[in-house]
């Protein structure tokens, strides 16, 4: 964890990052796709479409951008649904409420599929 404020644009890193983001990119941005990609990570909140509010994690003084994402293995993202921006809620500060929805197999459902997707 750490504050990088790491901007990393929209283009597509090979399944590392997704074409949802935003057109801006940093050297902070850069280091990042570049730790993900050398331990093969997946940054999810780039990866989903979603409607523009709904992708902006910091806004103030009438700028916006994605400066804060969700980062997993290649192993855990099988089970990442969707990643999204809420920005209903009420906090004390100009950043918004980053959520990853993830659906895990029951721990008593001992599957073929469930282990290869742990693979």
């Amino acid at each position: 964890m750490g504050d990088l404020n790491g901007r990393i644009g929209n283009m597509k890193v090979s399944s590392i990052i997704g074409t949802h983001g935003e057109q801006t990119i940093n050297r902070n941005g850069k280091r990042l796709i570049d730790y993900a990609t050398y331990n093969n990570f997946k940054i999810t909140n780039i990866l989903f479409p979603h409607k523009e509010c709904h992708k902006y994690t910091w806004s103030a003084r009438n700028s916006q951008s994605i400066v804060d994402y969700v980062i997993t293995n290649s192993k855990l993202f099988n089970f990442v649904l969707d990643t999204r921006v809420f920005r209903s809620f009420e906090l004390e500060t100009d950043n918004f409420l980053l959520v990853s929805t993830c659906r895990f197999p029951p721990k008593w459902l001992k599957t073929r599929k469930s282990k290869e997707m742990l693979k």
